[in-house]
């Protein structure tokens, strides 16, 4: 088919009639604008591309009818583990459908690309082995709805590489996705027999390891995004499997501690080859460390240099004291790090439980209504600190006349001057008791003298008489 479009020299030389569908599309880089109307060829550089118009967001997944197109556009669809095949013209819901079918395609022909345009208006890729001519392009199609294959060159010239450097650890915990939620465990070495025998990948195991987390991260944002009786029902199913993994693995252990420890104390025991032993008698000993000494007990689990008290493992000076004695350094361990503790810690297994709707419907009725007496209250007690609602109803407000403060009266203030109000009481009974007591006297002193006149007439009447 020919790939080059007539060239209409003005929009009044159009005819009428709509140009064929080959007119349509190019191999070239070129977008042509189509109007029933005017058939105007226009060259769309990077600059007067809209990327806005083609973003995700706005992109959905729709059917794409063209009128008299149905010969040559074909919709995308393939089933699981179907082999992919890519035609010209060939229709896709948006350019991201588009990338992740032409990552798949490449891993699956094992071969690699140089992306020469890859945004979202358009998508264009070359074999990486030079003198190649496979060459794909893709753009949003005419109606701006999908994203089509505009030009595409099949053939391939080059040796297949055996490396597939396009199979990143996204790519392989989208593969894996149903295995990865059924299992987030799951081992590495089934992840590469899985990927070898459905996608003939070879993975790095650091790749294995991050499409691995991103599983787990995936299977996490899933139990967010449930309700509240599902997530804690998933919960519980995750710590259900994680005891009863704990608990079996310590049938493989071939020591008495965990595979963790035994791999430290291998590590010590093999530093502590380079220290002397001194005998001190008594489980003690002199252990030299270049020219450094220390004392070590092996019957208190201490050394001078304070490593195995804190973490409970023998340090280096203790694993050659213990060494000394032909003595296994995983007895020496701490029983925090045993064996049968770590059993006794995992041995909680949880009882399955049915499904939700297969329990029985249970009558438990609220508890009978208790009238109180009184008038029920409107709002709660609130805190001390804790500040009025905005929307509470202010019914009345009241002003103090001693220091203009809202909320309370005179009577009620808090910081009246109660003090000054007693000195005046206490100053008015002092007044009060004096002139009671002026008065006292001067009654006493009035009698006083009455008594003496008396007694003055009745001697004056004796001597008289």
């Amino acid at each position: 088919m020919s790939t080059n479009i007539e060239a209409i020299s003005s929009v009044n030389e159009y005819d009428g009639t709509e140009p064929p569908i080959e007119q349509l599309f190019t191999d070239s880089d070129e977008e042509y604008d189509v109007n029933k109307d005017q058939c105007v060829e226009s060259y769309l550089d990077d600059e007067e591309w809209n990327e806005d118009d083609y973003t995700s967001e706005e992109e959905s997944e729709v059917e794409v009818n063209i009128e008299n197109e149905g010969e040559i556009m074909k919709r995308f669809d393939v089933e699981d583990n179907e082999k992919i095949s890519l035609e010209k013209f060939m229709i896709f819901v948006d350019v991201h459908e588009f990338r992740s079918v032409l990552r798949d395609y490449i891993i699956q022909e094992n071969f690699d690309i140089i992306r020469v345009k890859n945004e979202k208006a358009r998508v264009t890729a070359i074999c990486a082995s030079e003198g190649c001519p496979w060459r794909i392009h893709a753009s949003p199609s005419p109606d701006g709805i999908a994203f089509m294959i505009k030009s595409y060159e099949p053939r391939h010239t080059c040796i297949r590489k055996s490396e597939k450097r396009n199979a990143n650890s996204t790519w392989i915990a989208k593969k894996l996705k149903q295995s990865l939620n059924a299992d987030p465990n799951m081992s590495y070495e089934l992840m590469s027999n899985e990927l070898i025998t459905k996608f003939g990948v070879e993975a790095h195991p650091k790749q294995l390891y991050r499409a691995r987390r991103k599983g787990r991260e995936e299977v996490e944002d899933n139990l967010r995004s449930m309700t509240v009786l599902k997530l804690v029902d998933g919960l519980r199913v995750k710590i259900m499997m994680r005891f009863y993994t704990q608990f079996s693995s310590t049938a493989s252990w071939s020591y008495n501690v965990g595979p963790r420890i035994a791999t430290k104390i291998n590590k010590t025991t093999e530093d502590a080859r380079y220290c002397k032993v001194k005998p001190a008698g008594g489980h003690r000993y002199e252990v030299y460390d270049g020219f450094t000494r220390f004392p070590v007990n092996l019957v208190l689990h201490t050394c001078e240099c304070k490593a195995w008290q804190i973490s409970g493992l023998p340090c280096k000076h203790g694993a050659a004291a213990i060494i000394y004695i032909r003595g296994k350094v995983e007895n020496y361990c701490d029983a925090y790090y045993h064996k049968d503790k770590y059993i006794i810690a995992y041995s909680g297994l949880h009882s399955p439980l049915p499904d939700l709707d297969t329990l029985d419907d249970t009558n438990v009725l609220p508890p009978p209504l208790r009238k109180l007496s009184g008038r029920p209250r409107k709002s709660r007690i609130r805190e001390k600190d804790e500040d009025v609602p905005s929307n509470a109803r202010r019914i009345s407000t009241v002003r103090c006349s001693n220091y203009k403060d809202l909320g309370h009266n005179r009577k009620d203030c808090q910081r009246a001057p109660v003090r000054a109000k007693k000195a005046r009481q206490e100053i008015s009974a002092s007044e009060s008791q004096t002139s009671m007591i002026k008065q006292t006297q001067q009654h006493a002193s009035a009698q006083a003298k009455a008594k003496s006149q008396l007694q003055a007439k009745q001697i004056k009447r004796v001597r008289f008489s």
